[in-house]
C-alpha cells in the first residue's frame, strides 16, 4: 500500500466527514497505514462505519484499506447521535408530467412527513431530485435540521458502479459534513436513495 504523495491529514479529514465518526487518528509508516483509530457515536454500527471508511478512502484517494487495521471505540454517552434518529423512509415515488416530480415520505414516531422536488429528467439531475425529496421530508420531520447537498454523482469503486454524495447537516448551530454511497444495481433512483440514507444514517421502514 503505497502512501507516497498522500497527505495523512487529508485522509483523516475525509474519514471525519463520515456519518457517526467523531474523531480519527491514523498511524502510518512511509509505505503503509499501520492503524486507523476511530472515535464514533452510537448512531452507526461498527461494521457500517468500517465499510464506509473503506468506500470513502477508495473513492477519494484510490486507497484500499485493510478492515483489520481499523479499530472503533464508541462513546458511552452519545452526545453526537444523529438528529435523524428514529426516522425511516416510508415511500419514494416518481411522477412524470412536463417535469420529473420526486415525492418522498418518512416515518418519524408513527407520523408521516412528506417532501418533494421537481425538475428536468436528466441523468445527473434525477439523482439530485431524489436526494432533495428525501432530505426535504426529513427536514419536515425535524424542524431544527437542515441539509445542503454539496454533491451527488455516479462513479465507480473498482468494478462497482455507485452513487456518491456529500452533504452538510445543520442542526441548530452545529454543522457536520456527511458522505454516503449507494450501490448502483438495477436503478439509479434506488442507488441515489441508498446513498442519501447511508449519509444521513436512516433506513427504509
Amino acid at each position: 500500500m503505497q502512501l507516497h504523495g498522500l497527505n495523512i491529514s487529508d485522509l483523516e479529514a475525509t474519514i471525519k466527514q463520515i456519518n457517526g465518526v467523531v474523531d480519527c487518528r491514523i498511524v502510518a509508516s512511509e509505505d503503509e497505514i499501520e492503524e486507523i483509530h476511530i472515535l464514533a457515536s452510537h448512531s452507526r454500527i461498527p461494521k457500517q462505519l468500517v465499510r464506509d471508511i473503506e468506500s470513502a478512502c477508495m473513492a477519494r484517494f484510490g486507497l484500499r484499506i485493510d478492515h483489520r487495521k481499523v479499530s472503533i471505540a464508541q462513546l458511552a454517552n452519545d452526545a453526537t447521535s444523529a438528529a435523524s434518529e428514529g426516522i425511516c423512509l416510508h415511500s419514494l415515488g416518481l411522477e412524470y408530467t412536463d417535469k420529473l416530480v420526486v415525492k418522498a415520505e418518512v416515518d418519524f414516531q408513527g407520523q408521516i412527513y412528506s417532501g418533494q422536488a421537481q425538475g428536468a429528467d436528466t441523468p445527473s439531475l434525477r439523482l439530485r431530485l431524489v436526494a432533495q425529496a428525501i432530505l426535504s421530508a426529513t427536514e419536515n420531520a425535524q424542524d431544527d435540521l437542515h441539509f445542503i447537498i454539496e454533491e451527488i454523482r455516479r462513479d465507480f469503486l473498482g468494478r462497482n458502479q455507485v452513487v456518491l454524495t456529500a452533504l452538510i447537516a445543520i442542526d441548530r448551530e452545529t454543522e457536520k459534513r456527511l458522505v454516503g454511497v449507494g450501490l448502483w444495481e438495477d436503478s439509479d433512483i434506488k442507488a441515489a436513495a441508498d446513498a442519501i440514507l447511508n449519509a444521513v444514517g436512516i433506513c427504509f421502514c
